[in-house]
């Protein structure tokens, strides 16, 4: 099976109900479990951040986290990866957060395209060969 590794303000969009029109396939493909969804939980960590930012209290908090978590395989951070982000630190030139490593080294381990709205993400994820579609947020 196909995977799909979004990044948080990927996630935040589809979780408030903004998900681009560009984006509805993948998230039809993943509920229908022709694709799968990956996860790593520092993902889960900054999405309810930005959700608790917004006003959602904690049991709608964990409501949302339960829909995402529902079809998703969750990624434990293996050394493996963590060595990889950290080779990307070294390596890559576009000051990626340490999440944004982690979504790098997992989407080039698992083969996995990135589905993102961060420009840094998908330049870095071009320059190693990872797929990625790219969406800018609309200010």
């Amino acid at each position: 099976m196909k995977n799909y590794l979004l990044d948080t303000g990927a996630l935040f969009l589809i979780l408030t109900k903004q998900t681009p029109q560009k984006w509805k396939r993948y998230l039809t493909e993943i509920k229908s479990q022709v694709k799968r969804l990956i996860l790593i939980e520092p993902i889960i960590a900054e999405l309810a951040y930005h959700l608790i930012k917004r006003g959602l209290d904690k049991t709608e908090l964990q409501t949302k986290l339960i829909q995402i978590k529902y079809k998703s395989k969750i990624i434990s951070l293996e050394d493996k990866y963590s060595i990889k982000a950290a080779y990307y630190r070294k390596n890559l030139p576009y000051n990626l957060s340490l999440v944004d490593r982690y979504i790098l080294a997992i989407a080039k381990e698992t083969r996995a395209k990135i589905i993102t709205t961060d420009h840094k993400i998908k330049l870095a994820a071009r320059k190693e060969g990872i797929k990625v579609d790219y969406l800018p947020i609309q200010k």
